[in-house]
């Protein structure tokens, strides 16, 4: 029992526990009562029993009260004993139970011991202890694995030896702080065996109840591939951001409250902020575009509650300088990894710009497609007019011839000059076609076009009627141009007819002219001209002005707002034709009401004007007795020709081609003084057909004639240098006179 007991742990020695209250006071009762009765017993008892046997008298009765006594005392006795058996009994039992409760107890702490040790030594984390100096008394396994050392080598090193060389200096902080606070965290940068560095966080903390000497216990995490996976998140994150604000387009999210989670630099700047940051936690009504924020937020709306995208969706935009942009913009749910929809997030960008060159780009596929068919009517046109020309020349001819033969007494002569009259009228018809086509042949001059305006004044004035007031403008140190000036006059002329049939009621007509130059900038928006150094013509009107539908066609050929029989719709078309092939361009504004201003812009030189020489025609026809090759393959012409010059005395060969004509020079074999060919044939044209005669008679002049140009003897209607020409249709009076001209000049 003492050995157990020696292996007791130390209960606390009440009186309760061992035996209840009420057994301790019958216990105290009985042995008072005992320890009474045996001091009677042993003081009263033996001195009556003595002097009893004294007395041979003594009554049997007082013998029997001495026996009961003692047996009396014997009871109490065995009762005395039979309570202390009981007792201890009692005692031992309660004992026992405690013994049985200390036993589990230290079972339950070496399995709670055992447990804390496994999760020590199988622990992910470093657990050590250290003194205050930084010894280290204990270390779980994995601190050993970590740092590469073995167990008994850990046990002993100084904590600092474990730091990284350019931190150990701090450690003396460490362990001050220990020793004043009672604890320390923080980070720590460890050095293993291997070279390798690692970042450990730790938590220390100071203990001193217990143990013999205050001792550090420590616990750290190593933290170096969190820290790691945290870093490259960090710089994905970072990358993903400087994507973000490096693409052009605007990124923005947003909560199903539509308020701004985030978004990228430029759609900040849109916003009015410079920062990304200050978009977060605002709504669209705290952005520049306000008047455009409930358009935005309907949107967001429809695509957070449908759950279906929005694609390229284009929208207007108020920037925060005041100005209006065109978006092109894509919105669609934001889910969370639950794929429940948190938001909204979208991208748009600005295509003002895309919009203006699309715009720009359908307007000059316009003016294309307005100038292919341009082309293509006055290509049509040059080849009706090249055949009227001819019909025109054999029906004016005649009636020239005719007219001289009938005389001014016959009866028939008014209606043969009607007949001329009309060939003269559908003349001038197939001149404009010309001119519209750019095939009318032109013999381009420098000129000064304030003295040709000077000089058209008067017959303008007589032109436009007294209810209009005309009014001329001239620039200052005009430039020079290079121009055929019956051609320019026939532009001037129709501009101001134009002018003055937009103001039947009467109205003013200014002429313009001026030295101007025009940049990229100004032919940007002007797409008809282009940059360079001009002299502008400008012809202004007060009329009633031309609709934008109407200016569209106001070019095109036969194309008239008049009256049926008021006009043939030429003549615009004329000037447009005529001012491109003189290499400039024209444009033309106008307001409803307003009025309507025409400019033309031909190129300025820097050669000096040429005055122009008045010659004094003869009025009877020149003749002479040369010899003329006859080229042309017009049957009913080329017979018109033949008479005429027959007529004047020429010597004359006819032929209806080039090889016909090659083959009539070698067989005529004598001197050849001038050729007059037709310039468009079928075969050899001809310039080619001049080209090769001309190598067997040099003495031999050539005069072409056409009412069309394909650029056989100049370019784009302009005549070479030196090439002589007659346009058709063509007098005999006319014809004659150019004939004399280039033999004379030879």
């Amino acid at each position: 029992m003492k050995h157990q007991l020696a292996e007791l742990p130390d209960i606390p020695r009440r009186p309760s526990a061992l035996c209840p209250p009420g057994s301790i006071k019958l216990s105290r009762l009985v042995v008072t009562i005992v320890v009474a009765v045996l001091i009677w017993a042993f003081s009263v008892v033996p001195s009556q029993a003595v002097e009893a046997l004294k007395d041979p008298d003594l009554p049997w009765k007082s013998a029997l009260q001495l026996v009961s006594l003692g047996v009396i005392i014997l009871l109490a006795f065995a009762a005395w004993n039979i309570s202390l058996k009981h007792q201890v009994k009692s005692k031992m039992k309660d004992l026992e139970t405690k013994i049985a409760e200390g036993k589990q107890k230290e079972e339950a702490l070496r399995e709670s011991e055992d447990r804390f040790r496994d999760l020590v030594e199988h622990s992910q984390d470093l657990v050590c202890t250290h003194d205050l100096e930084g010894r280290i008394l204990s270390a779980n396994p994995w601190a050993s694995t970590v740092l590469g050392i073995p167990p008994d080598e850990l046990l002993g090193m100084n904590f600092r030896d474990l730091l990284v060389p350019e931190v150990r200096q701090k450690f003396g902080s460490y362990l001050d702080e220990i020793r004043t606070r009672g604890a320390a965290q923080g980070l720590m940068r460890i050095q293993t065996r291997n070279g390798e560095r690692r970042l450990w966080e730790y938590k220390n903390s100071l203990r001193t109840e217990g143990v013999a000497v205050p001792i550090v216990r420590g616990m750290a995490q190593d933290i170096t591939e969190r820290m790691r996976a945290e870093e490259a998140l960090r710089a994905s994150q970072k990358m993903i951001e400087e994507i973000i604000n490096a693409i052009p387009v605007r990124v923005f999210w947003k909560d199903r409250n539509l308020i701004y989670l985030g978004c990228n630099s430029i759609f900040a700047r849109d916003a009015g902020f410079t920062d990304p940051k200050d978009v977060i936690g605002k709504d669209d009504y705290r952005m520049g575009w306000r008047e455009q924020a409930e358009l935005y937020r309907a949107d967001d709306r429809q695509v957070i509650e449908s759950g279906c995208p929005k694609f390229l969706i284009e929208e207007p935009q108020t920037t925060s300088e005041g100005n209006t942009i065109t978006l092109l913009t894509s919105k669609i749910p934001l889910r969370n990894s639950n794929g429940e929809i948190g938001g909204v997030i979208g991208t748009y960008y600005d295509i003002t710009d895309r919009k203006r060159v699309e715009a720009e780009k359908e307007k000059l596929q316009a003016q294309l497609q307005q100038a292919m068919k341009m082309e293509a009517v006055g290509r049509l046109a040059g080849g009706v007019a090249h055949d009227f020309n001819n019909l025109l020349t054999v029906i004016m001819g005649y009636s020239e011839l005719l007219l001289q033969k009938i005389g001014k007494e016959s009866p028939m002569h008014e209606e043969v000059e009607e007949i001329k009259r009309a060939g003269e009228r559908a003349a001038s018809l197939t001149q404009q076609l010309l001119a519209f086509s750019r095939k009318q042949i032109i013999e381009p001059k420098v000129v000064h076009l304030d003295h040709l305006v000077a000089e058209m004044h008067k017959m303008l004035t007589r032109l436009i009627g007294e209810n209009i007031a005309l009014q001329a403008t001239t620039g200052k140190s005009l430039g020079s141009v290079k121009v055929d000036p019956g051609q320019f006059q026939q532009i001037l002329m129709n501009l101001v007819v134009n002018a003055r049939d937009a103001m039947p009621g009467g109205g003013k007509i200014v002429i313009e002219t001026a030295n101007v130059d025009l940049d990229e900038g100004y032919c940007a928006v002007h797409p008809y001209v282009k940059p360079g150094r001009f002299v502008m013509v400008a012809v202004s009107d007060t009329g009633k002005g031309i609709s934008e539908e109407v200016k569209a066609h106001i070019f095109e050929p036969f194309y008239t707002t008049k009256e049926r029989g008021s006009g043939a719709g030429l003549g615009l078309a004329t000037t447009y034709g005529a001012v491109h092939q003189a290499g400039g361009s024209i444009e033309v504004s106008s307001e409803v009401g307003i009025g309507t201003t025409f400019r033309i812009y031909l190129p300025r030189i820097e050669e000096e004007a040429v005055k122009p020489e008045k010659v004094d025609r003869p009025t009877d026809l020149p003749g002479g007795t040369e010899t003329v090759l006859l080229v042309e393959d017009e049957d009913t012409l080329r017979t018109l020709c033949e008479r005429i010059l027959g007529d004047l005395g020429y010597q004359v060969m006819p032929a209806r081609n080039g090889a016909e004509a090659i083959a009539v020079a070698q067989k005529y074999g004598e001197r050849i003084d001038l050729l007059l060919t037709d310039v468009v044939m079928p075969g050899m044209s001809g310039r080619e057909l001049a080209t090769q005669l001309v190598l067997h008679h040099p003495e031999m002049q050539v005069l072409f004639m056409s009412g069309y140009t394909d650029d056989a003897i100049g370019k784009h209607g302009v005549l070479d240098e030196g090439v002589s020409f007659i346009g058709k249709p063509y007098t005999p009076s006319a014809l004659a006179r150019k004939v004399r001209e280039v033999l004379d000049e030879a």
